[in-house]
């Protein structure tokens, strides 16, 4: 079943990509890790004040 999902997701960014003729772009392995970063660390910092 996991399949069926990414072969749509798949098909849902392709058809994008062709409808609005926009050229691949590789956001790089790390992008998710620099993504919202702000926000990754002040999650973090609660739960370490959570912990003690």
């Amino acid at each position: 079943m996991a399949y069926v999902a990414v072969a749509h997701s798949m098909l849902i960014a392709i058809y994008h990509i062709l409808e609005e003729g926009v050229e691949f772009k590789d956001l790089s392995a790390d992008y998710y890790n620099q993504f919202n970063k702000e926000c990754k660390n002040n999650a973090y910092l609660i739960k370490l004040k959570a912990l003690g």
